[in-house]
């Protein structure tokens, strides 16, 4: 990505900063996404009912959506994406 092989998530999110891909606002989402995602893999009892409401009552997950497009869009216009 963008000429970088970073090793896990949180480095691409850095990454993806640096490169301006994401503003400081997009990396904190990007950055809490993936924490998420590694509780419910690897914690699945750490998992807080209550932020799982908040995020559906909220309808917070179009976020990650919203999010995909943006990094898709900026990936595809400086020629590193071909979908």
């Amino acid at each position: 990505m963008l000429g970088y092989a970073p090793s896990s998530g949180y480095m691409a999110a850095g990454v993806l900063r640096e490169e301006e891909v994401l503003d400081e606002d997009d990396t904190r989402l990007l950055r809490s996404i993936i924490g998420f995602r590694n509780i419910v893999v690897h914690e699945y009892t750490g998992v807080k009912l209550e932020v799982v409401d908040e995020i559906l009552r909220e309808k917070r997950y179009h976020l990650g959506l919203r999010l995909a497009e943006k990094i898709i869009y900026a990936l595809r216009s400086r020629g590193v994406l071909d979908l």
